[in-house]
């Protein structure tokens, strides 16, 4: 993923905006010659010299790891393009603009060491590009879906391969998949590291959700953990809005219910003015699928001023239950 010279450009870049002279920025720490030796791929930089660079910046690690991730996001723009597509399960739009910048190539990015790779399976998969079968095959010779069920660190990449593997595996590994994401959410012994916290974040949620939803059949304790992952996703979307993936979860909700003779009028409102609330053309590839009985709720509701007042969560996040 970053290598030494990734960290050195923007390392040099931040110190040529400070005005800092090389000569000053090294002193007592490396020679000019070994800091330009570095700027040249010649040699690797170790996290002691590169703490004690940042000292004399005055910049924190963390924030300076996330001007590497931007740096690089910004000379690879086909991968992370090509995940939130995916994500946005606009399948066709992904394969066509953005799998020929990712297919075959070394991947840089964030998202692009894990989630593209994994991803790729999920996409050709729902083309019918190839079977499930040999999707979820490739998955597993990506990635040790053992392994990640059992690490206690979390990060972006992981978020996009559990989401792939959803979708791919039996329900068998799919309750293992759901159990593992809800401690995640609620276990404080598990340490997330997010460069782009919102998206990862919600992702997790996500995969969580889907996992019990697409079970087959729920027992009363997975209905109850998979009530529990929803509010949770909710009451982090009442902090971070993206409408996109608004009505993805609602959308996943609104089909669970009418699958399983569920209701939660709230649900219906949401799944129908989070669509609604989508302006940006063909963020959204599927069309809006509701009766008239549904309609009649969101009407109703618009009564009331709910969607003015954007109110959309509040209703189930007051009982700390969905159905």
């Amino acid at each position: 993923m970053f290598e030494s010279i990734d960290i050195m450009k923007t390392l040099d870049s931040i110190r040529a905006n400070h005005k800092i002279k090389i000569q000053d920025l090294v002193q007592g720490i490396m020679s000019r010659k070994t800091y330009t030796r570095l700027l040249n791929d010649e040699a690797s930089i170790s996290f002691y010299d590169l703490n004690k660079l940042l000292e004399k910046l005055s910049i924190p690690f963390l924030e300076f790891s996330l001007y590497v991730v931007n740096s690089i996001e910004g000379q690879f723009p086909m991968e992370s393009s090509f995940f939130l597509t995916i994500l946005r399960e606009n399948y066709q739009k992904a394969y066509d603009e953005f799998y020929p910048g990712v297919m075959g190539k070394e991947l840089k990015t964030i998202f692009g060491a894990k989630s593209v790779p994994a991803t790729i399976e999920l996409m050709l998969y729902k083309l019918n590009k190839q079977s499930k079968e040999v999707s979820l095959r490739n998955l597993h010779q990506k990635f040790d879906l053992k392994s990640i069920l059992e690490s206690r660190i979390i990060d972006d990449g992981i978020s996009g391969i559990l989401y792939s593997f959803v979708y791919l595996v039996g329900d068998s590994e799919r309750r293992q998949i759901g159990n593992f994401i809800y401690k995640v959410i609620f276990d404080p012994s598990f340490r997330h590291y997010y460069s782009y916290t919102e998206i990862s974040k919600t992702i997790i949620h996500v995969t969580g959700i889907l996992s019990f939803t697409l079970l087959d059949k729920l027992d009363d304790e997975e209905l109850n953990r998979l009530e529990k992952i929803v509010v949770g996703a909710l009451d982090y979307h009442t902090k971070f809005r993206g409408t996109v993936f608004d009505h993805k979860i609602f959308r996943i909700l609104y089909q669970f219910q009418k699958e399983k003779n569920l209701e939660n009028d709230f649900i219906i409102f949401s799944y129908i003015s989070s669509y609604l609330s989508v302006f940006e053309k063909g963020a959204i590839p599927h069309k809006l699928d509701v009766t008239k009985e549904d309609m009649i709720i969101f009407k109703n509701y618009l009564k009331k001023g709910l969607y003015q007042q954007n109110t959309m969560y509040e209703g189930m996040l007051k009982h700390g239950k969905i159905w």
